[in-house]
């Protein structure tokens, strides 16, 4: 469907980069490469394990934060993303995690690791604004806002920042994984 009540969707309009079902496409093309090529599967997989043969099993789990460690530096926002790649004990058809206590006696932690994102959130706009001075502290001295907060069409640094983090980590889980071969 083209048009829903006179408004176009989302998804034939040139101008709306992202699908707020899934805001980085990359990540998708990682999740599948991890599936084919090594048999490894995360919750993130879950969508594409539709398409296997209900009768597949997988040894092979990674976890991927979703980005939940956000601080900001400066005028950038900073995400860090973590991940977990572990080994079951016994082949399973389920995606299986190192973080439920159903699961964790059965796994084998093999590799843990992080990644860091930065966006910048905020432009200063005055030559005499101190970042170390806070932006309601300035305008209440100086009676104007000493940065310009960065918003995009449709999506917030923050959010595009939470995606390329999630995208970065598992970039990092293909790369172990491609150089540890742990099945």
């Amino acid at each position: 469907m083209l048009v829903k009540d006179g408004v176009p969707d989302l998804s034939i309009d040139s101008s709306f980069q992202f699908d707020l079902r899934h805001p980085f496409p990359e990540t998708r093309k990682v999740v599948r490469r991890l599936l084919e090529r090594h048999n490894a599967v995360g919750v993130l997989a879950q969508p594409l394990l539709k398409s296997v043969s209900s009768d597949h099993t997988y040894r092979l789990f990674y976890d991927v934060s979703e980005a939940c460690n956000v601080f900001c530096d400066n005028h950038d926002f900073v995400v860090r993303g973590e991940y977990v790649i572990s080994h079951a004990d016994k082949p399973s058809r389920d995606v299986k995690t190192i973080f439920s206590d159903k699961d964790r006696p059965s796994m084998t932690v093999l590799h843990r690791g992080s990644t860091e994102f930065r966006i910048k959130s905020t432009l200063p706009i005055v030559p005499d604004y101190d970042p170390n001075e806070s932006v309601f502290e300035y305008l209440m001295r100086e009676g104007k806002m000493p940065v310009w907060c960065v918003e995009l069409p449709g999506v917030t640094p923050l959010q595009v920042a939470r995606h390329m983090s999630e995208y970065f980590t598992l970039l990092e889980v293909e790369k172990w994984i491609d150089n540890n071969s742990p099945l």
